[in-house]
């Protein structure tokens, strides 16, 4: 069996979180993400929301840093992709208000 070849993204030359959604959403890279340095990037096959590593080390709360790019990532995939996000909620996310207060609403 031989290996599987990784296709390697343009420009991407430092550590990233991600989300993606699949099968993706019509529009999703329209949809905003937090923080402001997030950011989609269109692949084979759909699109990545990123996050340099950098920018939640270097932030003043790096845990809701991240969880704020986590979260807007699935706001954005949930509505336009139209899922059940009550039977999807989990009991160790933050509450809504929290949620809410962390995209900056």
């Amino acid at each position: 069996m031989s290996p599987k070849r990784v296709d390697p993204l343009p420009n991407v030359r430092e550590p990233m979180f991600y989300a993606y959604a699949s099968p993706e959403p019509d529009g999703l890279r329209a949809q905003a993400l937090r923080p402001d340095d997030a950011h989609w990037v269109e692949r084979v096959g759909g699109s990545l929301a990123l996050l340099p590593y950098e920018a939640v080390r270097n932030a003043p709360d790096p845990t809701n840093t991240l969880l704020a790019f986590l979260e807007s990532a699935y706001q954005a995939s949930a509505g336009l992709g139209g899922w059940d996000r009550r039977d999807l909620a989990s009991t160790w996310c933050p509450p809504p208000r929290e949620l809410h207060d962390l995209l900056g609403g």
